[in-house]
């Protein structure tokens, strides 16, 4: 999945009232490149997720994977940063626990338990899988523009600028359709937002309804 295709969805999910998380959460698994990593010494760690088991069936513990890490001259860490992990081990390479977020937020490479066992055991570099798309998914709450950046915005650079031209943008870019000739699209003075009515005589509300709503 390309960074285009992702900007569309998140775009259509904006316009459905649809939380952006939902999208990357339900597409994370096309954009992940898979690519293999060695074990080096002093290499930082972090698990994630509980139940893990091996091969013939007996449970591994997070203390146990901390101990096989330690042997094997790896650096167990308790959270993902930026800076102090290197490496998410997840019992589900395809979680979306916080760690796993922040992991795939950090293009912070993910592995599964058994492969991080089985690199381990071998000595062969570990499968690995990272988010190939780098960074958070935004949609500007002002004139619906979608964009990515490396942490969430609700406003796009442009509106912050000029507030005035995201009303005009944000018209342009939801046009109404032509069967629709009917409806009038009404921006709103107070959050710019823009709303479609049926046309009616009388004088045109200045306020959407959630702001006439909120007064």
């Amino acid at each position: 999945m390309t960074d285009d295709e992702l900007d569309s969805l998140v775009r259509v999910a904006a316009l459905l009232d649809l939380d952006t998380h939902l999208v990357t959460g339900r597409t994370n698994s096309y954009r992940i490149a898979t690519e293999s990593l060695q074990l080096d010494a002093d290499l930082t760690v972090c698990f994630t997720g509980d139940g893990a088991t091996r091969a013939d069936g007996t449970e591994v513990t997070r203390e146990e994977l901390h101990a096989i890490a330690a042997r094997h001259g790896l650096r167990p860490v308790d959270s993902v940063t930026a800076k102090g992990c290197q490496l998410l081990v997840a019992v589900d390479a395809a979680t979306l626990s916080g760690k796993a977020k922040s992991a795939h937020k950090f293009r912070i490479p993910i592995a599964t338990v058994d492969d991080f066992l089985a690199a381990t055991a071998t000595g062969r570099p570990l499968p690995v899988g990272v988010l190939d798309h780098h960074g958070v998914a935004c949609v500007c709450e002002r004139c619906g523009d979608s964009w990515t950046a490396s942490r969430r915005g609700r406003v796009c650079r442009e509106c912050r600028r000029s507030p005035a031209g995201a009303a005009t943008r944000h018209a342009k870019s939801t046009p109404v359709p032509a069967s629709e000739s009917s409806v009038d699209t009404l921006v709103c003075a107070e959050c710019s937002r823009t709303w479609h009515r049926g046309r009616t005589r009388g004088r045109r509300p200045h306020r959407c309804p959630e702001c006439a709503g909120a007064a």
